[in-house]
């Protein structure tokens, strides 16, 4: 759930039910629900994916094309509040105040299991779509579906499933599950390099001091500069796993492993050192 004001936001995308909600967050009281309306064709996305046993598939993973993970977030575009929710097979632009949706974008194949948090910056709306792999960037001006109409760019190689993406300037940073991190114009989504650090990722890339910092599954945290250039500039290992997403508080970084929690405090070098 997010809080904007007064309201709290609560979605829920499981295999029966599908919805988000507005409760006031002092009461609890539900100011709004809207119900996920998603055209769905399952049995078209598993024969397009090469899947031959459809019915064995569906059998095993039964509507598992209707799940979803995403935190939604509030955007302000031109004045007005957005609240963008990612959901399985879809991706959609509800006004916070009232629930009406204002916009969506249909994901193609693969596109339910989305982890991914949007963010907004230089007027665009960025995501990714789930299992599909796809990273979109998509102009928020729209109404209706504006699959065909507002998407900017969309970038399919070392597009994220899990990790967030990480905007910082003019700068797009992503790592997917393999490790590969990929740093692009966020404007355009034009690719400026490519590089590794290994190891399996679920955690969300973190920003601080400058550098980014990145937490693989292997108990590696792996430190690179956040510039125009890969540059890897420190790696740490630890005996443990991280999927959670690191924190930074003051110069503090916070981790949180499968079995630990871990406060890591920077000091200030005297110049004589």
């Amino acid at each position: 759930p997010i809080i904007d004001e007064e309201t709290l936001f609560l979605t829920f995308d499981g295999v029966d039910v599908q919805f988000i909600a507005a409760l006031n967050k002092n009461t609890g009281d539900t100011l709004w629900l809207q119900h996920r309306k998603v055209e769905s064709n399952f049995d078209a996305v598993l024969r397009a994916k090469g899947v031959k046993d459809i019915e064995a598939t569906k059998k095993e993973k039964p509507n598992d094309n209707r799940k979803s993970y995403a935190t939604p977030t509030i955007i302000t575009y031109q004045g007005k509040k957005q609240l963008v929710s990612p959901a399985a097979e879809v991706t959609i632009s509800y006004n916070p105040k009232t629930g009406d949706e204002l916009w969506r974008v249909r994901h193609e194949g693969w596109g339910w299991n989305v982890a991914c948090r949007p963010i907004f910056a230089h007027n665009l709306v960025y995501f990714t779509t789930g299992v599909e792999k796809l990273l979109l960037a998509v102009d928020p001006s729209g109404t209706g579906d504006v699959t065909d109409t507002h998407i900017v760019w969309r970038n399919r190689k070392g597009a994220p499933e899990i990790p967030s993406p990480l905007i910082i300037d003019d700068l797009m940073f992503t790592v997917n599950e393999g490790g590969v991190v990929s740093c692009v114009e966020a404007k355009t989504g034009e690719m400026i390099w490519r590089g590794r650090v290994g190891g399996n990722h679920w955690a969300s890339p973190l920003y601080a001091g400058g550098n980014i910092y990145f937490f693989s599954m292997e108990g590696r945290v792996s430190v690179i500069s956040a510039g125009r250039a890969f540059k890897l500039l420190a790696r740490n290992e630890f005996d443990e796993e991280f999927i959670a997403s690191g924190a930074v508080a003051g110069n503090v970084l916070i981790l949180r492993s499968r079995t630990h929690l871990y406060c890591i405090e920077g000091r200030k070098i005297n110049k004589q050192e």
